[in-house]
């Protein structure tokens, strides 16, 4: 994968042992964006949730139609990266390794202009975890990743809304906006 901020995102998907991918773009009612909102555009300083994780130098700079990560190259919005917006949160949802499913971040934009980062990963019971999934929407297995399991969803709007609402996706990273 050419897409440093997707590596990172998946790598960190990976450590917890449980990987979630989805069919279709989320949400799969909503059509995507051409570009990046003027709100969100910027520059930003990597800040992961994970307490064990360093602090990072690494920036990312979100521009009109591309974003991109310290001495890295520009990634564009395309038929592999693709962003939408339903109420406060933006969806990016980068085609996965397999190029058939796709990982899903969800981009809260905080009142102090930061970008909080969420994904649907659990670093502890997968299988409670998984069953939790499972009473929203089916769940199904793809395939082991080393001593990481991946699994596949395709929940309808009401379910991904479900998802969101019972706190599934968890703070990964958080963007912190850099004065311009």
């Amino acid at each position: 994968m050419k897409n440093l901020f997707l590596i990172t995102f998946c790598v960190s998907l990976l450590y917890s042992c449980t990987v979630i991918e989805f069919k279709t773009p989320q949400p799969n009612n909503v059509n995507p964006l051409k570009e990046f909102p003027e709100e969100i555009r910027g520059q930003y300083l990597f800040q992961y949730q994970d307490k064990e994780a360093e602090d990072s130098k690494d920036t990312i700079t979100i521009g009109e139609t591309y974003f991109q990560q310290t001495n890295s190259t520009r990634i564009f919005i395309s038929d592999s990266l693709i962003l939408k917006k339903t109420n406060n949160y933006y969806y990016y949802n980068g085609k996965s390794h397999n190029e058939q499913n796709w990982a899903v971040a969800i981009i809260e934009l905080k009142e102090n202009k930061n970008l909080m980062v969420y994904s649907l990963f659990n670093e502890e019971d997968e299988d409670s975890f998984i069953k939790q999934i499972n009473l929203i929407t089916t769940v199904l297995e793809i395939e082991n990743l080393g001593k990481a399991k991946s699994f596949s969803i395709n929940p309808t709007p009401q379910e991904l809304s479900i998802l969101i609402n019972e706190k599934l996706f968890k703070p990964f990273i958080e963007l912190k906006k850099l004065q311009e």
